[in-house]
């Protein structure tokens, strides 16, 4: 059953183009990440004219943002009279970027469910929702990493597993309100939510252990580009799961339902 399960899987994979559905996630997370990160540092700036917290230092605990963070801080002008400007234009760019991703993130479900896509008047209140599970996961993968530093392996090891369950419990409850196949119970999701938890779990340790040091010596290196290539890597990977999970959730209910399965047969011919 395992094996059929995944030879499953990879033609669902293969039929629904997983790699590039997972490459056009990918740009659009990173259209939501850019204007998202210039916002908080503008955000932080005037806090830093306060004599707050420098905006690099006060992100940087938060990974792959944090990095991104310090390259904007150390080209960005916060004395600079035109910054509401750049505020309030950044703030467009993230809601139109959410709009973009939740437009991504439906089609994906659809096209690994089977079922079609149609046009949604709700995309206002979904990219909200949206920003805020991805404000909600930076802020655990912050809290995650703050404690692998300073308290130990051991409680850092819980702190992941713990992220690990907000983020699957997170996108259970995402996948229930995406397209799915008709008669579809919760149940059915959990699957993905396990798969997108603990990938993102693992993703964010490798991050803050491995790929923040890189990046800050792949921009010394090779400046902003660098640090571009290496930022929509990690998103692609962040992506590939995204794309993975209701495809994982697809095939298990093919095996299990007999009408999962005359569908399939019908895509494929």
């Amino acid at each position: 059953m395992a094996v059929d399960l995944a030879l499953t899987l990879l033609d669902r994979g293969r039929r629904s183009a997983s790699s590039t559905l997972a490459g056009a996630l990918a740009f659009r997370l990173f259209l939501v990440l850019l204007p998202l990160t210039l916002v908080a540092v503008v955000g932080l700036g005037y806090l830093n004219n306060a004599g707050g917290t420098p905006p690099s230092e006060a992100l940087r605990q938060f990974g792959i943002k944090g990095v991104l963070a310090s390259t904007i801080d150390h080209r960005a002008s916060f004395d600079d009279p035109g910054r509401s400007a750049v505020l309030l234009l950044g703030i467009l760019g993230v809601l139109m970027g959410a709009r973009h991703a939740v437009r991504a993130l439906r089609a994906i479900h659809a096209i690994a469910w089977g079922v079609p896509v149609v046009r949604w008047r709700r995309g206002g209140r979904a990219a909200i929702v949206f920003l805020v599970i991805v404000v909600i996961g930076f802020a655990c993968a912050g809290l995650a990493t703050r404690v692998r530093t300073e308290v130990g392996v051991g409680l850092g090891f819980g702190a992941s597993v713990a992220l690990a369950g907000v983020v699957a419990a997170v996108w259970l409850g995402v996948s229930c309100l995406l397209p799915h196949g008709e008669g579809v119970r919760w149940r059915a999701f959990v699957p993905g939510a396990v798969l997108v938890g603990a990938g993102f779990a693992a993703l964010q340790a490798v991050t803050a252990g491995w790929l923040g040091p890189k990046l800050n010596h792949q921009s010394a290196l090779y400046g902003s580009l660098g640090v571009a290539f290496v930022i929509l890597g990690w998103l692609y990977v962040l992506g590939r799961l995204l794309v993975a999970a209701p495809l994982l959730n697809a095939a298990i209910a093919e095996h299990r339902e007999p009408k999962y399965r005359r569908a399939a047969a019908r895509d494929g011919a």
